[in-house]
């Protein structure tokens, strides 16, 4: 089965629990009639809550759906599953495993059906589903062996997948400093999204920042994860893919990206000082920007995150990526990176020999403003941005 991706924006999202009691909630007598969907004349616009359904957070029915699985009860898995095609259709994800639950629940019937529409709405990782051993209930059924035949067929007729070098123009996002004057130099600090998060979203941590003495860039990654955008665009700063051979190729990739990116602000703007500060997945990236051009960087912001494998740090770069000043950020309440993933990472940095800061706050999964706030007052102190 596809693993759920996960989602997490900076802005705090709707309350599960309340979608959910909603939901439950019997029609009272005085309750307007709910709308038949599949009538367009049924459809009144001028109903302050026609579109209450933009509202319900996807995600939290995503997280319901994979605990189901593992408890091994698929057909609760399929309503959650079902629950969130009614909003997001073209979810290839999300069909095909609603496809894997109906094939552990033994209906070959409807797992080759939505098998059939998650191909049609772009799975195309057709050697995952042969080997997906989810299917196995439901192989050699009649009713699945037909369907199972076109999947093959249109893999043979889609070719071998190939990966592409090339160059692609990112988006992304720049403040300047209150009372910008063009002709002081000012430190760059270069903030990385969390995967499924875009730029924009991203860069709102600008209004948290009490002393804006310095340039933000925010890059967008440059992968889009078209099933992760449930409340918006969604990228990736890595390239998804099961086949561990081809991260070296790919992952140093988002370092060249970052790099570049700074290199082109420099080039526009008097920058002194450059820092990267990096949230859950942009962690990694921000850490492997680091490890490929340590003299660039002068400190690292890390807000929940992990480290990078140690094989993308060049043995000739170690010595001037310890130079490197690193602040460690982590929720006290953190369920996407634990307190374990952590205090990993806090070992392998003490292991290179990198001294650290580390900071722990009250909260989950986002970047604290307080914590935030609390580290650059420190820079500003220490005179590294000035």
């Amino acid at each position: 089965m596809l693993k759920i991706k996960a989602v997490i924006p900076i802005l705090i999202m709707v309350v599960f629990m309340t979608a959910m009691q909603v939901l439950a909630l019997p029609a009272s007598d005085d309750e307007k009639p709910v709308t038949d969907w599949s009538r367009i004349a049924s459809i009144d616009p001028l109903r302050d809550d026609i579109g209450d359904f933009l509202i319900i957070d996807l995600f939290k029915f995503q997280v319901r759906a994979l605990e189901a699985v593992r408890d091994g009860d698929y057909l609760n898995a399929a309503k959650y599953y079902l629950f969130i095609l009614r909003h997001k259709y073209d979810s290839a994800d999300m069909l095909y495993n609603l496809a894997c639950c109906y094939a552990r629940m033994k209906r070959p019937d409807l797992a080759g059906k939505y098998l059939l529409h998650a191909v049609r709405a772009g799975f195309n990782d057709i050697q995952h589903f042969l080997k997906d051993t989810d299917f196995d209930p439901v192989r050699g059924e009649k009713d699945f062996d037909t369907v199972e035949k076109k999947v093959k067929q249109f893999g043979d007729d889609i070719g071998e997948p190939v990966l592409l070098k090339t160059s692609k123009v990112l988006n992304g996002r720049l403040h300047l400093p209150e009372n910008y004057d063009p002709t002081r130099s000012y430190p760059l600090v270069i903030a990385l999204h969390g995967r499924g998060d875009w730029a924009e979203n991203f860069a709102a941590i600008w209004r948290n920042i009490e002393r804006k003495e310095f340039i933000l860039l925010v890059p967008e990654a440059p992968y889009e994860l078209k099933d992760a955008g449930l409340y918006g665009p969604a990228y990736s700063w890595f390239y998804l893919i099961r086949d561990k051979k081809t991260w070296g190729f790919a992952d140093p990739l988002t370092a060249d990206n970052i790099i570049s990116a700074a290199e082109q602000i420099s080039a526009k703007y008097k920058t002194g000082r450059v820092y990267l500060l990096g949230f859950s997945q942009g962690v990694s990236a921000a850490f492997m920007t680091a490890y490929q051009k340590p003299d660039m960087f002068d400190g690292l912001i890390a807000f929940a995150g992990r480290l990078p494998g140690e094989e993308f740090l060049p043995a000739a770069n170690i010595e001037a990526f310890k130079r490197i000043k690193l602040y460690i950020a982590h929720g006290t309440s953190d369920e996407s990176v634990t307190e374990k993933d952590t205090s990993e990472m806090k070992r392998r940095l003490d292991a290179m020999g990198c001294a650290s800061k580390n900071y722990e706050f009250d909260g989950g999964h986002f970047v604290d403003p307080e914590t935030l706030n609390k580290i650059i007052e420190i820079l500003l102190d220490e005179g590294a941005i000035k």
